[in-house]
């Protein structure tokens, strides 16, 4: 019976499940009796939200569209507005780039995720360009809006989120530069020495070679890049820690993050 149930289901199936939940070696279980109408089923689309699977973000999609808008509104430079109009314009990929995750573990792994995590970075990259006069704004805010840009068709959401075969061959930062450069190769003049910086900081914003990066940061702009990228998916990771922290000890300890104070 218990391999013929096994046999009834694939992977990534939902299922609904009832019984008594019972604990067995310090580990809960569901003891199932059909005879007392439990049941074990598939069930079919329409009958389960996803977002209660993979997670949505915590922030309202259309504050987070609109936030984007208004950060896209702010550049200046007519090539930049272009490749952005490319991407989030009327014939561009905003509604699947508002919908894919971040991650798949590390931070803002949830629908929505995407879009919280390339605003997130715009605005820490734009407060830091206030810093440094010298720094090019909008390559640099246009850059934190578009360098994730990949992760749309490096990662697949179904009922759990899953790399998908052209991201688990060629990965987000190489697939989005990629991305990025044939909406510039469609641009009229579009400047080569701006096309460069662009790339550059598309495949440079992990910052070192052993943590993916192709080319490490060369320009002010691909420095600040990585920094606003690190800092979002550091915080995240630190302050997701403390809030699912299952001890009163003041301190826990995360294999990627080392010792976190939780008071």
């Amino acid at each position: 019976e218990v391999q013929k149930a096994f046999d009834a289901f694939s992977s990534g199936d939902v299922v609904k499940v009832t019984g008594e939940v019972r604990e067995f070696g310090q580990v809960l279980e569901i003891g199932m009796n059909p005879k007392n109408g439990d049941i074990l089923s598939r069930m079919r689309d329409g009958e389960y939200d996803l977002q209660d699977l993979v997670g949505k973000s915590p922030v309202d999609k259309e504050i987070m569209v609109a936030e984007l808008a208004a950060i896209v509104a702010s550049v200046r430079d007519k090539y930049l507005v272009a490749v952005l109009d490319r991407f989030f314009g009327k014939e561009g990929i905003l509604d699947a780039f508002s919908a894919a995750p971040a991650s798949m573990q590390m931070h803002s792994n949830y629908t929505g995720g995407l879009l919280e995590h390339s605003v997130k970075v715009a605005r820490i990259c734009d407060a830091m360009a206030g810093q440094y006069p010298a720094v090019d704004r909008d390559l640099l805010v246009t850059g934190a809006l578009l360098h994730d840009i990949g992760k749309v068709r490096e990662m697949e959401t179904g009922t759990s989120i899953e790399i998908s075969d052209e991201g688990m061959f060629r990965g987000h930062v190489v697939i989005g530069d990629e991305m990025v450069g044939g909406a510039v190769e469609r641009i009229l003049d579009f400047p080569v020495a701006l096309r460069l910086k662009l790339s550059h900081m598309m495949l440079s914003h992990h910052g070192k070679k052993e943590w993916g990066s192709p080319k490490e940061p060369q320009t002010a702009e691909a420095l600040l890049l990585h920094f606003g990228d690190m800092t979002d998916s550091q915080v995240f990771q630190y302050l997701r820690a403390r809030a699912e922290a299952k001890t009163d000890d003041d301190w826990t300890w995360d294999r990627r993050l080392g010792h976190i104070y939780l008071k």
